[in-house]
């Protein structure tokens, strides 16, 4: 099986092996969202259970407590929390405004230092990306500031939910463009298990199915940012934080500057001076960029690293992690602080002060050391089975631009909106902006 070739250079053929799995033709089609040149699962009834999980909602949404104080951020590298006058219109798209200015840029990237154009990396977790604009829009209808068709069969037929969760979430990676990466990709999870499941076949087993919204709008979007020129990035048998993870290690390695948008706390454990997150605001008025400064904020003692040996005591419910029955934060957070390692920490279980927290952890039969090994990113995906390294990610105008016009001017038609008509306006310019630069 292969994954989207991101070796992306114009009029190319994005193919797989495996018949009934995504196939994107972007090139030499004529784009119809009623006929989308997409080929998938011939019913939803034939993907396996495991396939359809989808990201938990707590993680979706920005947890308060996991957000450093803005006023608190000495190195103040965090993007304004400026929320999108067009979020609180009633006419207009609900996506996230991200500055444009290049001060802003520049906090953004690095405060204390002028970093060149060439090395900024932007690594985006697509789904979470098409999932923060789907419970954006059905927030807006719960707040009837949206009118309410994404329920019912007409809705469903038409189409009209999916396509404006797509254009949605690409207005909102447009934002995230305005940063101005040289070299960027939107990664996504390739369907089907992968090495976790084989590790634990519980893992994720409590997931909700993917609603069929954001299904077909995670292949819509996949099609519109290949047309657009930009890297996507799926491998088989690791999940795309795995992906995310051992692009933004290379970069790293390569002395560039990487900035991954994630909910995800899991990307805690790599966060390092040349690599930062940018996470979702609570109720979806902007992004935070959240560095090793904050994190020894948010964990007085703990190293970046140490955040995985933390969360495998106490064990993640949304993934259905077993941890160490019986340990909650406080208590991990001190034990390895002292141990350093869970490794170590199992090891020297006997030395263990407190009565409750040893006596857990002389019962633990390998729950501990399983759960470390599902939390740990995997740093090391072959660049043979991503189909490129993170020097190929260069952001590049696409060669023919006619394939994306016509999908968002079908995107337009089915979502009936004025309120997106600048979507090609906002592409075209960050089109500009890189041909500015080459």
């Amino acid at each position: 099986m292969r994954g989207f070739n991101c070796a992306f250079g114009g009029a190319k053929r994005v193919s797989t092996r495996e018949p009934d799995r995504v196939r994107l033709y972007v090139f030499g089609t004529f784009w119809s969202l009623s006929a989308v040149t997409v080929d998938l699962y011939k019913s939803r009834a034939e993907m396996p259970e495991k396939e359809q999980a989808g990201p938990a909602i707590e993680e979706l949404e920005a947890e308060e407590g996991l957000l450093p104080d803005l006023d608190s951020f000495r190195a103040k590298m965090e993007i304004t929390s400026v929320v999108n006058q067009s979020v609180r219109s009633q006419s207009s798209p609900p996506s996230v405004s991200v500055p444009s200015t290049s001060s802003t840029r520049s906090l953004v990237w690095n405060a204390r230092a002028k970093n060149s154009l060439q090395d900024r990396v932007l690594l985006l977790d697509g789904k979470a990306v098409v999932y923060r604009a789907y419970y954006r829009i059905n927030s807006r209808v719960s707040n009837h500031s949206l009118k309410n068709v994404s329920r019912g069969d007409s809705a469903e037929n038409s189409g009209w939910d999916s396509a404006l969760t797509t254009v949605v979430a690409l207005n909102e990676i447009l934002n995230l463009l305005e940063l101005d990466p040289s070299h960027a990709a939107v990664v996504f999870d390739f369907p089907g298990q992968t090495f976790r499941h084989t590790l634990y076949p519980e893992y994720k087993a409590h997931r909700s199915p993917t609603p069929d919204t954001v299904y077909q709008a995670v292949n819509y979007t996949k099609a519109a940012l290949l047309s657009m020129g930009m890297q996507v990035v799926e491998v088989p048998g690791v999940e795309a934080d795995d992906v995310i993870g051992t692009l933004a290690s290379e970069a790293v390695q390569l002395g560039m500057k990487v900035r991954v948008v994630s909910p995800d706390k899991d990307f805690f454990q790599i966060i390092s001076p040349q690599l930062r997150l940018l996470r979702y605001l609570p109720q979806g008025s902007g992004f935070v960029s959240f560095g090793v400064e904050e994190f020894g904020q948010k964990f007085p003692g703990l190293l970046p690293s140490q955040h995985v040996d933390l969360q495998a005591l106490v064990g993640d419910r949304a993934d259905n992690i077993p941890g160490v029955r019986g340990i909650g934060d406080i208590t991990a957070r001190k034990l390895i602080q002292k141990f350093g390692t869970l490794e170590i920490l199992l090891r020297d279980r006997e030395l263990v002060t407190q009565s409750r927290a040893r006596a857990t952890l002389l019962l633990d039969n390998g729950e501990a050391f399983l759960s470390k090994q599902l939390l740990s990113l995997k740093l090391d995906v072959p660049t043979y089975a991503m189909e490129c390294s993170v020097q190929n990610l260069v952001c590049r105008k696409p060669k023919d631009d006619r394939e994306y016009t016509k999908l968002v001017e079908a995107l337009i038609e089915i979502t009936g909106s004025t309120g997106f008509d600048n979507l090609l306006e906002r592409t075209n310019e960050y089109w500009r902006r890189l041909e500015s630069v080459s």
